[in-house]
């Protein structure tokens, strides 16, 4: 799952390089009006680009659930044969930043419920 990340277990065993990969950038813009991304943000120029990529990868995939879940009936079967899927979405709660937690929130959860079929509420939830 790409929250194991955010797991401090998994943060203790990434090359000191990586550590800052979580990095908010919105804070550093909120903090600073004047800040400019750089390539260097979370220490190292590979970090940084660890770190938009683990952004960007995670925003697609929410999305691409969200759209997904308007297929209505063929989806939430899918979901309820392979339980996985949401699984590795929903998982680490505990670790997750308060932004991602939004995220999940307004890009997965809602849509998943808006569009779940009554037949499938109950195996789904």
């Amino acid at each position: 799952s790409i929250h194991s990340l955010s797991h401090p277990a998994m943060l203790a065993r990434l090359a000191p390089e990586f550590r800052l990969i979580h990095v908010p950038m919105e804070l550093l813009s909120s903090a600073r009006p004047d800040y400019r991304p750089g390539a260097r943000d979370c220490g190292t120029a590979e970090a940084t680009e660890l770190c938009t990529w683990i952004r960007h990868s995670r925003e697609a995939l929410l999305d691409l659930v969200s759209s997904l879940s308007a297929m209505a009936a063929p989806f939430y079967q899918t979901l309820i044969a392979n339980p996985e899927i949401m699984g590795g979405l929903l998982s680490f709660w505990e670790f997750l930043e308060n932004r991602h937690l939004r995220l999940i929130l307004r890009m997965l959860l809602l849509p998943l419920l808006r569009h779940c079929t009554a037949e499938h509420q109950d195996q789904v939830l």
